[in-house]
Formats: C-alpha cells, structure tokens, sequence
C-alpha cells in the first residue's frame, strides 16, 4: 500500500486489515419545541490507540454532512464536507474534556 503524509488510501487499508468500517446515521425529525434545526454531523476514521502506534489516537480521514428540518421534516441537506486533521484536533478536544 502506497502511503504519504498527504494522501491515504483509507479502503485500500480497511480491505487490508480485514475490517469494515460502518457508519449509521440518519435525520430524526426531534425539534423539540423548536421551529428550526441545523443538524451537523462530524465523522472521523481514526487509528486507536495501540502499542504498533504509540498508544496514540490519530486522525486518518473525516467528512461532515447534516441537515435543516422545520415543523414539516427534513428541509435540505448540507453540503459533504472533507474534513482534515485540523478539524479534528478541534473536534477531539471536546471529546476528552
């Protein structure tokens, strides 16, 4: 597997290492009492922590979708998003507050 610091074949590594990364995730049509919903999800394939990696979670890929429903549902989708290692050293910390 061919891999650089700017590219990497996620696939190609997942096939390799006989894994299957699954992602669910849909709208819920939960307002709450409110009239308006902007609904982000941020998504991240990482490396756990291992002895092979130095004990280290690292970011190897990452999208963001997401949503706007009002009181009739589901309205538009928001634009897929390639998300990079600098959104997630933003995103992560939140994780581990």
């Amino acid at each position: 597997m061919e891999n650089s610091k700017d590219t990497y074949d996620v696939e190609q590594a997942l096939d390799e290492a006989d894994l299957l990364a699954e992602i669910f995730d849909a709208p819920c049509c939960n307002l709450a009492g409110c009239k308006h919903l902007k609904w982000t999800a941020y998504t991240y394939l990482v490396d756990l922590p291992s002895r092979m990696n130095g004990n280290k979670l690292e970011f190897l890929a990452g999208y963001s979708w997401g949503y706007e429903e009002d009181e009739n549902g589901p309205q538009r989708l928001l634009p897929l998003e390639v998300l990079t290692e600098k959104d997630w050293e933003k995103h992560v910390k939140s994780v581990f507050r």
